[in-house]
């Protein structure tokens, strides 16, 4: 062997057979990367697109629900193509109890796949045969939400519109108020406005124990000074 021929290789040597490596190298990972991006982007569309089959183990109001899973999975579920009233407006109670009779420790099939801002799953909650969304406007305790029309069915669409048409003719619950008021209107500024007028009419008087909602979803009543006194939650 021919001492005069190292066989270390030279830096310069070495570097221009580390550096294609290296570009394979960087090439590999943006690859992988986009690859791993993409994969979790069709899990979470595929997760939203299933249907969600469980246990109802809780009613929210009128038209939210929490399902239990077969992994034990909760799910927070709004019925979609409905609004129900709120928790401070007349009917509000008795819709959430007509969702309970409907869905409540029963088995149901939930269908949708949308998610709202607070990261509930929008859809069609049904209990066998029963469409509990349905439901909920047949028996007045519901509008139907014709805001989102569009986005479902134009045949489910046009049954819930229809339900709501011979609620409000029978005069079926909320239906029996001619001013009831929607409460996407009520969640605008129309909860203060009715607070005002029962404050206006001795309706908030707290020696007469009656109590008011306020802004953000607080009971007070009125003191003879005039002064409102926020009571504290059972």
């Amino acid at each position: 062997m021919n001492p005069s021929r190292s066989t270390t290789l030279s830096a310069s040597n070495r570097y221009q057979i580390a550096e294609p490596n290296r570009q394979l190298f960087t090439l590999f990972m943006k690859t992988l990367r986009l690859f791993l991006i993409s994969t979790a982007l069709l899990a979470s569309q595929s997760l939203l697109a299933e249907t969600i089959v469980g246990r109802v183990v809780g009613v929210s109001d009128g038209d939210t629900i929490t399902v239990l899973d077969a992994l034990k999975h909760q799910h927070k579920i709004r019925l979609s193509g409905i609004d129900a009233p709120e928790g401070g407006q007349a009917f509000g109670n008795r819709s959430k109890e007509a969702l309970s009779e409907c869905a409540f420790g029963k088995q149901a099939t939930v269908d949708g796949d949308k998610s709202d801002r607070y990261g509930r799953r929008v859809g069609k909650v049904m209990i066998g045969a029963v469409d509990c969304n349905l439901r909920q406007v047949e028996l007045g305790m519901a509008w139907h939400f014709a805001k989102y029309a569009s986005e479902r069915p134009a045949a489910e669409s046009k049954a819930y519109a229809a339900a709501e048409v011979a609620a409000r003719a029978a005069k079926r619950g909320l239906w029996a108020d001619a001013k009831a008021m929607p409460p996407w209107e009520w969640r605008d500024g129309g909860q203060q406005a009715h607070a005002a007028a029962k404050e206006s009419s001795g309706e908030c008087d707290c020696a007469k124990e009656q109590v008011c909602m306020g802004k953000r979803g607080g009971n007070y009543c009125l003191t003879d000074s005039g002064k409102k006194k926020y009571l504290s939650k059972e």
